[in-house]
């Protein structure tokens, strides 16, 4: 048996690195974004003005518990917030005296205390069970946050990315 060379066309390194250099500029608007915090409803994490860059990909596969947010708000779609999830699909959520306590859709359950980002700061009562495509978004500074507690959970669909660094 007789192997021979196929004649494929020279593409160089530079050319290679050129055109994948060109494709990563042209999608770059599309997976980050910038964007400016607004209102003090996230500190002491984010403060009003602060420069953020979010990633719009991942959040459309998964969420976890936690990880900062830039959503849509559900009664006004043209108003975009900063918050924080703190609890996931099908999830029973309740807060009170300083802590969140998550009911998983297994019966396992979860407490969180006023030391962590997820239970900081919250003495009023509030309950909310989660629909299968539902999110509660909290703000870190609860006593100045319009979040989940005001204009409910929030939809998948709401979600425009998650908070990758600071800039």
């Amino acid at each position: 048996m007789k192997f021979e060379r196929l004649n494929l066309p020279d593409f160089s390194n530079t050319r290679a690195v050129v055109t994948v250099f060109a494709l990563l500029i042209l999608a770059l608007p599309f997976v980050f974004r910038p964007y400016v915090v607004t209102g003090g409803s996230m500190e002491p994490t984010y403060h009003e003005g602060q420069a953020i860059l979010i990633e719009k990909l991942t959040p459309h596969f998964y969420v976890w518990r936690g990880e900062v947010l830039v959503i849509r708000n559900p009664h006004d779609k043209s108003v975009t917030e900063v918050k924080r999830v703190v609890g996931l699909p099908n999830e029973d959520i309740t807060i009170g005296q300083n802590n969140v306590t998550v009911t998983h859709p297994d019966g396992r359950a979860e407490t969180f205390g006023a030391d962590t980002s997820i239970g900081r700061g919250q003495t009023e009562f509030f309950h909310m069970y989660l629909g299968p495509r539902d999110y509660m978004a909290l703000g870190d500074n609860r006593s100045k946050s319009s979040d989940s507690r005001t204009f409910g959970a929030v939809q998948a669909g709401d979600i425009i990315g998650h908070v990758i660094m600071q800039i």
